[in-house]
């Protein structure tokens, strides 16, 4: 699916690759927003074509860098957008990634996931919205259908179930 969008990407645009497992982000060869040129491109496809997914999902640190980088796109550009793929199991056999919202309650896996955006993604285009595709994988759990649908409809996304043969 991310090569696919990748090469769909026009000249004119930008884009970054960044993976997680364990608690921490993964991100491809050139840091930051790269140009959707040939060439990055190609570098795209090199980089994932031996990615396979291990690890727990533990994704905050991920989502936070993705946030970051996105804070430099160019403001004249239309639309921010994340594409998470996951198999939705935020909670993993850690627990999951930690946060505080602002109310001051802990949260942890799932719930921390889903409060931090509504705390740290703005609800309007023009304050910087991030758009978040979510596509889940690998799983029909109920809960991460639930979690990776909220996601996707509070972050002015679409989810997408991504079946084995896909």
């Amino acid at each position: 699916e991310m090569l696919k969008s990748i090469a769909k990407l026009q000249a004119g645009q930008d884009f970054s690759i960044i993976l997680f497992s364990d608690n921490e982000y993964i991100e491809g060869t050139k840091k930051g927003l790269i140009f959707a040129d040939l060439e990055n491109k190609d570098a795209a496809n090199n980089f994932l074509k031996d990615i396979t997914a291990t690890g727990s999902t533990t994704v905050l640190p991920a989502l936070k860098r993705a946030f970051s980088v996105l804070k430099y796109a160019d403001a004249k550009k239309k639309g921010r957008l994340i594409y998470l793929l996951s198999d939705g199991d935020f909670e993993g056999m850690s627990g999951g990634s930690t946060y505080t919202d602002s109310a001051g309650a802990a949260l942890r896996g799932n719930d921390a996931v889903v409060h931090w955006l509504r705390d740290n993604n703005p609800k309007e285009e023009a304050k910087g919205l991030v758009h978040i595709n979510t596509y889940l994988y690998l799983s029909k759990d109920e809960e991460a259908m639930k979690v990776m649908k909220t996601i996707a409809e509070e972050n002015g996304g679409y989810f997408k179930l991504i079946s084995p043969d896909e």
